[in-house]
């Protein structure tokens, strides 16, 4: 692994922000940041429908919840019940030290589950309690956006990558 590869440095920065470019075409994606030697277009990003909800320079919940889960794989070894309570903190309080809000683009399927009883004690069974009561339908792709957090802490180690 070269350490000093910018090309790799920057995909992996760049998963970390994504209100630039949230709910946009790939087509106009490439159109607004046609510049390819910027790596993330922040804070000089395009105002969208989504990202005008936001102070300029702000993120979406998606990129608070990935920050979450990289403290968890650093300090917590991975251990989904140390994800629950950060999770459920970042929820009522945001990232105080950051001025940022609470709850801000959050779904409501989230909700349910980190304020359901049980789930700091079993927040997977909590999780698929919660989906399998709502008829299977609220699968949604947050797991999936997120999943770039094991990649960033163990870019070097493949095998752990495909593990989690």
């Amino acid at each position: 692994m070269d350490y000093n590869d910018n090309g790799l440095i920057n995909r992996l920065l760049a998963c970390a922000y994504d209100l630039s470019s949230e709910f946009e075409k790939r087509k106009t994606v490439a159109s607004n940041y046609s510049d390819r030697s910027k790596i993330i277009p922040f804070p000089d990003y395009k105002l969208t429908g989504q990202s005008s909800r936001w102070e300029r320079g702000d993120w979406t919940d998606d990129t608070d919840q990935w920050i979450l889960i990289l403290e968890t794989l650093v300090e917590g070894n991975g251990d989904e019940r140390i994800f629950a309570k950060k999770l459920k903190r970042w929820i009522e309080y945001g990232f105080p030290e950051l001025n940022n809000s609470a709850r801000m683009g959050l779904g409501a399927n989230i909700q349910q589950v980190v304020f359901s009883h049980g789930y700091l004690r079993n927040p997977i069974e909590t999780s698929r309690m919660i989906w399998e009561h709502g008829n299977r339908q609220a699968a949604l792709n947050e797991a999936v956006m997120r999943c770039s957090a094991v990649a960033f802490v163990h870019f070097n180690g493949l095998e752990k990558v495909t593990k989690a």
